[in-house]
């Protein structure tokens, strides 16, 4: 794959993310909404796996022309499984240590408090909606999205730049970037805090795939991750 290529894939995902957010937004503004952003946003599990979809789709593609399967690039090695499980737990709880107080420590540094209702919620979303969003997202995006920026990028990026570190730096942009339309906001600020909200924990992960090179455990503490997303949202104050 060129390096032209990888840059591409690169940014797929971003541009996947990206349309999908601004398809939701044509349908809420069609449908008259004045703020169909701020309406279009909440529904961000649907868009998203629309993105992941076709994400999906461009990377088995190109998989194909080596004939290489998709899920190889999971690594999955059952007599690793034990060890991995069990990492699987350390791995949660750093990462909830992690994301939460990042989250928390930049929204004091930036409003003085956490952000909450800059969060768009799921308040207008019909309720058995919100449980498709619970069950069927995370187990949707936690594979895709290991295997788009670790399995599939990282091991490709790492051979055309031949340096781990600048191969981690590269990947945690891109990898970054993506979130900034998840519960998106017209507002500059809160974009910012968003974004360098998820740096410290993405880039825990990449770390993790860069000394294990395997995904099992990293699609596993993903899920759990995106499952408690959801339900911050959900059980956040109004």
């Amino acid at each position: 794959m060129s390096l032209l290529k990888v840059g591409l894939f690169l940014s797929l995902r971003t541009i996947a993310f990206g349309l999908s957010f601004l398809l939701a937004a044509l349908i809420f503004y069609i449908s008259g909404s004045d703020h169909f952003f701020i309406d279009a946003s909440p529904w961000w599990p649907v868009y998203g796996l629309f993105a992941n979809f076709l994400c999906f789709i461009f990377i088995k593609n190109e998989l194909r022309k080596n004939k290489v399967e998709i899920w190889s690039l999971i690594n999955y090695q059952k007599l690793k499984i034990k060890k991995d499980i069990l990492l699987v737990f350390a791995f949660i709880l750093a990462s909830v240590i992690i994301a939460v107080g990042t989250a928390f420590l930049i929204g004091y540094l930036m409003y003085g408090r956490y952000p909450y209702e800059k969060i768009p919620d799921f308040s207008d979303i019909p309720s058995l909606i919100i449980i498709i969003f619970l069950v069927v997202f995370p187990i949707v995006n936690s594979v895709l999205e290991e295997i788009n920026y670790n399995g599939f990028l990282f091991p490709r990026l790492e051979k055309k730049v031949k340096n781990k570190h600048l191969t981690i730096l590269i990947l945690l942009f891109f990898f970054t970037l993506h979130h900034v339309f998840i519960t998106f906001v017209p507002d500059l600020k809160y974009v910012v805090w968003r974004l360098l909200s998820f740096i410290p924990l993405l880039l825990f992960w990449i770390i993790i795939y860069s000394r294990m090179r395997r995904l099992t455990t990293l699609v596993i503490v993903h899920w759990f991750m995106d499952t408690f997303a959801i339900l911050s949202i959900i059980l956040s104050p109004a």
